[in-house]
């Protein structure tokens, strides 16, 4: 890319439709980032090998109920992409923001960033855990007595209050440095107030008429060394209950893309994704389908997930309902893009929001038959540990 200020590239852009440009360095490429952000008419995407994305964009924007998202959704002749945010549904069906950007920017760059700087000066307080670990007990085996469900994922919301102001872009640019394994967003959806996710999650990637979905279901934690992290990994592929756990969400995917009548679908084989700080089996699903398929219909059918919410669907929505006294908002939602060509959405998990000095961690864990309480809050540290790391 040629020497060029944001302003002059803006303008250039804007005069043009939208339009791509590939950097050769990464501060370039940063400098872009935090000037265009700060314009919120402008959607800008970035994309490392099909994994790495961030949206933006205010104007234009529409809250719709997700019942009727396809209204927004399905092909028109005009294809530029739109911003799609949508936040776990507190009762069914859910309430979508559809943002359609004045000018997209596709931006392509050699690697996400750099290896991370030094721990942000946070000046954090007290962590505060909703629920905490007594309450969180009883939500466990309350789940274990429901014999109505086979799994439900609860969640747990650990704040932080600082004396500084929350430096946003910095947190998110050492967190998703640090993660390059995972599918990463961030929205700044008013001043001083957004969310990001780091997220090992994708519901679902579309080109055309062919569709990748994926079912992440099943973690430990890493090791300290490579022996002990061979071992961990070896007993999660081993696990009766992880694999149980991770089976089901499979069978579901699989069970709702067949409802809408592909050409093909299969499921490639199981492995291990391995983050930072833990492991999750993962399997991806393919299926084929007319290039008729609508976004509308992929979200009305895959989202959300026995991954974020449990199975049966509504009977595990309604247990989260009566246990956890705090909307999820946009934890557990869907983030993405969608044009008619292509559109790509990931689960909103492993996420964190700001609001003025205030920090929310967000992070959750499935319980099914032979979860034990300890070894699931425990769990939930290990997945916030990639925010809390980058913090002081």
């Amino acid at each position: 890319m040629s020497e060029l200020n944001a302003n002059e590239l803006i303008k250039q852009l804007a005069r043009n439709g939208g339009g791509m440009i590939r950097f050769d360095r990464l501060d370039q490429w940063w400098d872009l980032f935090e000037s265009v952000a700060s314009h919120p008419k402008y959607l800008i995407r970035f994309r490392e090998h099909g994994r790495v994305w961030m949206g933006f964009g205010h104007r234009a924007s529409v809250e719709v109920p997700l019942s009727e998202i396809s209204r927004y959704l399905d092909p028109t002749d005009n294809d530029e992409p739109r911003l799609v945010i949508a936040p776990f549904p507190a009762s069914l069906p859910g309430v979508a923001m559809v943002i359609q950007p004045l000018v997209s920017i596709m931006v392509e760059h050699p690697a996400m960033l750099g290896p991370s700087s030094d721990p942000i000066n946070f000046n954090m307080g007290q962590v505060t855990h909703l629920p905490d670990q007594k309450q969180w007990q009883d939500w466990v085996n309350a789940v274990l007595e429901n014999k109505q469900v086979e799994k439900v994922v609860i969640s747990r919301r650990s704040g932080f209050n600082s004396s500084n102001p929350i430096p946003a872009y910095l947190l998110a640019r050492q967190i998703f440095a640090s993660e390059s394994r995972c599918y990463n967003f961030f929205a700044e959806l008013s001043p001083g107030h957004g969310f990001a996710s780091v997220s090992p999650e994708r519901l679902y990637s579309r080109v055309a008429g062919a569709v990748d979905s994926e079912a992440v279901a099943g973690t430990a934690p890493r090791g300290q060394t490579p022996a002990e992290d061979e071992m961990l990994r070896m007993q999660l592929g081993g696990s009766e209950k992880e694999i149980r756990e991770h089976q089901l969400v499979i069978d579901w995917i699989l069970s709702q893309l067949q409802s809408l009548d592909p050409r093909t679908i299969a499921a490639a084989p199981r492995q291990v994704s391995v983050l930072r700080k833990v492991q999750h089996l993962k399997t991806v699903i393919h299926a084929d389908f007319p290039e008729t398929i609508t976004d509308g219909a992929l979200i009305s059918a895959l989202f959300p997930t026995p991954a974020v919410a449990g199975f049966p669907r509504d009977e595990a929505i309604r247990q989260i309902q009566s246990l956890e006294h705090y909307p999820r908002q946009w934890y557990g939602g869907i983030m993405g893009l969608a044009s008619k060509a292509e559109s790509d959405f990931l689960v909103g998990i492993r996420a964190w929001q700001w609001h003025n000095r205030t920090l929310t961690c967000h992070s959750g864990a499935g319980i099914v038959d032979g979860s034990v309480p300890e070894s699931e809050w425990d769990e939930l540290n290990h997945k916030i540990q990639v925010i809390l790391d980058h913090l002081s």
